[in-house]
């Protein structure tokens, strides 16, 4: 889903970045969760938002505002972008894994495209 329909303004879109860690398929979204080794890397978008109370917006949307039934939690953690390293907030995944399947080289969109109209995966 767009930020800006979650936030109702716009966000500025920074490009593209990569940070450590796996995907998990979650049902109907993907979950992050922590990187096992040095090689596992997750693919994104970074963001700026325009305020504080943007990112306050973002969190509801995630359910970080549950406390402990929480399914994400928001963390900061460095991203490698075009223009070299940053620090970033993500949300990550605040359950177990289990035996969740993985997404293949972090990918989201990649994994979406090769799922497309099987049951149980976005469209």
């Amino acid at each position: 889903m767009p930020i800006e329909r979650v936030t109702g303004r716009p966000a500025h879109w920074l490009g593209g970045a990569t940070t450590a860690g796996r995907l998990i398929w979650l049902g109907r979204y993907p979950g992050l969760i922590p990187a096992r080794g040095r090689g596992d890397r997750v693919l994104g978008d970074l963001y700026v938002l325009p305020g504080t109370r943007d990112l306050h917006h973002l969190d509801r949307y995630e359910g970080c505002h549950l406390g402990r039934r929480a399914e994400y939690e928001r963390v900061r953690q460095p991203v490698m972008t075009d223009d070299g390293p940053r620090v970033a907030w993500v949300y990550r995944y605040a359950r177990p894994a289990g035996t969740r399947a993985g997404i293949r080289d972090g990918d989201y969109l990649d994994f979406v495209s090769a799922q497309s109209g099987r049951i149980g995966y976005p469209s």
